[in-house]
């Protein structure tokens, strides 16, 4: 592992209206990746469909691909 997963407070709840998905417990999610900058592996269908409106996103096995094409993220 490269880098160290960092744990951060909760995104106000005013903050996570602007994301308009299908699974609003999914929000938090989005905004967490969108305010780190990262990408965001999920195997949810419906979480990685409606994320691409706001960030990058993948599969496991994108990540990885990402990761070995582009040496990161």
């Amino acid at each position: 592992v490269m880098e160290c997963c960092t744990v951060r407070k909760n995104v106000q709840k005013t903050g996570l209206l602007k994301y308009n998905i299908r699974d609003k417990n999914d929000r938090p999610v989005i905004a967490g990746a969108v305010h780190e900058s990262a990408f965001l592996v999920t195997e949810d269908s419906v979480l990685r469909e409606d994320a691409k409106k706001y960030i990058e996103c993948g599969t496991p096995g994108d990540a990885l691909k990402n990761y070995v094409n582009e040496g990161e993220f």
